[in-house]
């Protein structure tokens, strides 16, 4: 599958690790980055990670084909609710954490029915 645009929310080690992936295997034209420190940010672009960021996380996943939350679990919800009316028609929204249960269904009740959500578990290492 082709995205036009993915947006990683979180450019830790498994946000990052997906980005380079994505890229390796090219499955998008564009990747955003958004994350808490300009500095990462700004690194992860100089380093190729991203093609490009936004501190304003709206602007961020708007017009996003996949949406992949790479922050703590406990703010997933935080962050659909803050992002849910900029979701593109048809986005794919998914995740690195590792804690799922009753956060799958929160997530896809706080979602329209034209978004996507689909839990993941991260395998990392070397």
């Amino acid at each position: 599958m082709f995205f036009e645009k993915i947006t990683i929310i979180g450019l830790g080690f498994m946000g990052a690790s997906f980005a380079l992936a994505a890229k390796k295997h090219n499955i998008c034209k564009r990747i955003y980055g958004f994350g808490r420190s300009i500095d990462n940010l700004e690194k992860a672009k100089a380093r190729k990670i991203i093609d490009d960021y936004s501190r304003d996380l709206r602007e961020c996943c708007q017009d996003s084909d996949l949406i992949i939350l790479a922050t703590p679990v406990g703010v997933f919800l935080n962050i659909i609710n803050e992002i849910k009316s900029y979701i593109k028609r048809g986005s794919l929204i998914s995740d690195v954490g590792s804690i799922k249960g009753s956060l799958v269904y929160e997530i896809e009740s706080a979602l329209s029915e034209n978004t996507y959500y689909v839990g993941s578990h991260p395998i990392t290492g070397g």
